[in-house]
């Protein structure tokens, strides 16, 4: 799940991730809401863009996060 950006930058810049965590440490009402979703023994993370402000969800049985260049 992203929240829609608003946009704090405007043009065209790559997004500027600047948090990170456990699903639950991002504290907004929709990070709740979607860890009670998971089911038991599954992860949920989330990421937190400043330049858009907004974040984006992820949950998961398995998952690898890896920066492309």
């Amino acid at each position: 799940v992203v929240e829609p950006p608003q946009l704090l930058v405007h043009g065209s810049h790559p997004p500027w991730l600047t948090a990170d965590g456990p699903l639950l440490d991002a504290g907004t009402d929709i990070a709740k809401k979607l860890a009670d979703l998971l089911p038991p023994g599954k992860s949920g993370w989330y990421m937190f863009f400043s330049n858009w402000n907004a974040f984006a969800y992820c949950g998961a049985e398995a998952a690898v996060f890896e920066w492309a260049r």
